[in-house]
């Protein structure tokens, strides 16, 4: 019931939460590639945070499960 996640990852979290992106938005945000911003968000997809939706942009998810940042 618990996740544990990076600091960069809660990072994206919260960019998400103003909204749904796409990878190459998030990725000038941070100012990194597309592969490597793809990366991070499929980690978070697997983890069950994030989807992304037919139009591909990453949307952040509802999890009922508690995310603790180390």
């Amino acid at each position: 019931n618990i996740i544990i996640i990076s600091n960069l990852k809660k990072k994206y979290l919260n960019i998400l939460m103003k909204g749904n992106k796409n990878t190459t938005e998030i990725a000038n945000y941070f100012n990194v590639d597309f592969k490597s911003s793809f990366r991070r968000l499929k980690e978070l997809e697997n983890l069950g945070l994030v989807r992304r939706k037919e139009d591909k942009k990453w949307e952040k998810l509802n999890p009922d499960k508690k995310v603790i940042v180390l």
